[in-house]
């Protein structure tokens, strides 16, 4: 179950009632948070990036240690390449987290886990 293209300023509101009802749905489900990286702006309009890809890297970062429910973690509109190349390394900075992060979506998908 995703929260997906939504604002990283309505998070607050959105993630506590999200993960309660997603909690109270079944214990086995796996959430995710793929926000977009803009926001409208009451005079300009649409602001592709709201934040720069290092500070989202950086939010979301503090977001699943908040929230360590969520398991699936990218990003939508106005993400590049870059921007999930940062929350990749702000995620798993080092090789060991990296291994540990694709063992959980093996387990998530019901893969078996390549041997070591």
């Amino acid at each position: 179950l995703l929260v997906n293209c939504t604002q990283l300023a309505d998070l607050p509101t959105v993630l506590p009632a999200f993960l309660t009802a997603a909690g109270s749905a079944r214990t086995s489900l796996t959430c995710g948070l793929f926000p977009h990286t803009g926001h409208s702006d009451p005079v300009r309009g649409w602001q592709t990036h709201a934040i720069g890809a290092e500070d989202f890297a950086q939010t979301m970062k503090t977001t699943v240690d908040d929230h360590p429910q969520l398991r699936l973690l990218g990003s939508c509109c106005g993400s590049t390449p870059e921007w999930t190349a940062l929350l990749a390394a702000e995620l798993h900075p080092d090789a060991n987290a990296r291994a540990r992060g694709f063992a959980e979506l093996d387990q998530l998908l019901g893969r078996p886990s390549p041997a070591p």
